[in-house]
């Protein structure tokens, strides 16, 4: 299953409708704090790996939580608790999306206009239970973004039957 298909077929456009100003405006402004970041020799107190899994992995498009799951396992059940898991990982979307910035130059605009919205699925979430959502059930910071995007991170959890919410 590519989770990168998935989203962008189930999720991608109805996020846009209802989110794009918000969206928009989030990446700017944590755009404009790496670039702080960077350049200015006074932000040494800004943590850089706190801008990554932080302010652009968890909040960069306005979510603090990555975008809300439309996707779920079978098990996920009323009166089960729950995890929202990051199918990609906030560390490693924050990684990808400074890499781009500083290739180009932190031009926010030009990374909005011709690559945020086919990559929203970096910020998306799946709904999992709380048993499904244990380090032994879905593998940390062990996987690259090809093989997250094919979901081979998450073991013991089937994920052959995701329900649309």
């Amino acid at each position: 299953m590519n989770f990168k298909d998935l989203f962008n077929t189930t999720i991608t456009n109805d996020f846009i409708l209802k989110n794009k100003d918000r969206a928009e405006s989030c990446f700017r402004i944590a755009a404009k704090q790496l670039k702080v970041i960077k350049t200015d020799p006074d932000a040494h107190i800004i943590s850089l790996t706190g801008w990554r899994r932080l302010t652009m992995g968890y909040r960069g498009i306005g979510f603090c939580g990555g975008i809300p799951p439309r996707l779920k396992t079978k098990e996920v059940m009323p009166n089960v608790s729950t995890s929202n898991d990051h199918v990609i990982g906030t560390t490693l979307c924050g990684e990808i999306v400074e890499d781009l910035l500083e290739k180009n130059d932190y031009d926010f605009k030009y990374l909005i206009d011709n690559w945020l919205y086919d990559n929203l699925y970096l910020w998306g979430t799946i709904k999992v239970t709380k048993d499904q959502h244990h380090k032994d059930n879905i593998l940390r910071n062990a996987n690259t973004l090809e093989e997250k995007i094919m979901l081979k991170h998450y073991k013991n959890i089937d994920l052959e039957d995701l329900i649309i919410i």
